[in-house]
């Protein structure tokens, strides 16, 4: 009886499989299909690609590039603009007049408010300075370009009026009788506007030649205050030429070259203007500036 009970449960249990019919290799196409490493791998989705950070400059740098930010084009533009050229005493200088009303003109194309006064005395420059100081604001943009005689003594620059050169005596008086371009970055830095350009084309030769001695040679490096670029004709220590029979000084012809170009960030448009018064000047000057500005500015666009 008992066997006649097992009968009956083994049967139907070997016709069910025998309808599955599985083979050992249908078996093992069966394992594959749950447990292939690359089904699993391939069913993943992969992790997006980093983001490229594009600079206002248009580039793509990687994923590990720092985002510059840039400056705002709708900022108001002021800038003061000097040449001095009549000095006395045989130390005239043909280019710095033409130098700062070619500057100016090309600045007003920028759309900066320009101030331009030439052939000045000190009481004139320093009116002037101080005037062009009350314009900055918290959200402007100024820019100070000056041609003419400049001296360096005890690490000061000071810019020479076209006067002072009758008056001074020694090199104790520059601080009395002419202008330290520290009082005018000085005066630009208080203005809080955070960023401010200087350009000068200046120490084309020494005009005080009686006590020439006691001072430096060329300009002294000034460091710059934050948000600050200031650009040199020419290396600390170095003098810069005037120009003979043109109507610009080498700097400033390449500085008219590029100053106008779009799309030129105002560290690669000096680096184009260095370039250029090294190569007209087979190396005897060369440009330098020292910059702390932290954002992309662009004088055109």
């Amino acid at each position: 009886m008992r066997t006649f009970a097992l009968i009956l449960f083994i049967v139907p249990l070997f016709v069910a499989c025998k309808n599955y019919n599985l083979s050992s290799e249908d078996h093992v196409r069966s394992r594959s299909a749950v447990f292939d490493e690359d089904t699993i791998v391939s069913s993943i989705k992969s992790p997006p690609p980093p983001a490229v950070i594009k600079t206002s400059a248009g580039n793509a740098p990687s994923a590990q590039s720092t985002y510059i930010p840039k400056v705002s084009s709708n900022r108001p533009r002021y800038a003061l603009v000097i040449g001095n050229s009549r000095y006395r005493k045989g130390n005239v200088l043909a280019n710095p007049a033409n130098d700062s009303r070619d500057i100016a003109n090309a600045l007003r194309r920028l759309h900066f408010d320009v101030s331009l006064i030439t052939d000045a005395n000190q009481q004139r420059m320093e009116k002037a300075i101080q005037s062009f100081g009350k314009k900055l604001g918290k959200d402007s943009i100024g820019l100070f370009y000056y041609a003419g005689h400049a001296v360096q003594h005890a690490g000061e620059n000071y810019l020479i009026p076209v006067h002072s050169v009758d008056a001074l005596t020694s090199a104790e008086q520059l601080r009395y009788k002419t202008v330290n371009a520290g009082y005018i970055l000085g005066l630009m830095e208080s203005a809080g506007n955070g960023l401010n350009i200087v350009m000068l084309d200046a120490c084309r030769d020494n005009p005080f030649r009686s006590f020439s001695r006691s001072m430096g040679h060329g300009l002294a490096q000034i460091s710059s205050p934050k948000g600050s670029l200031i650009a040199y004709a020419t290396s600390p220590g170095d003098t810069a030429a005037d120009g003979t029979g043109t109507r610009n000084s080498p700097y400033t012809k390449n500085l008219l070259t590029y100053i106008e170009q779009p799309g030129l960030t105002i560290e690669a448009m000096f680096k184009r203007v260095g370039a250029g018064v090294s190569r007209d000047t087979n190396s005897e000057q060369v440009p330098w500036y020292s910059s702390s500005i932290s954002q992309d500015f662009y004088l055109a666009e």
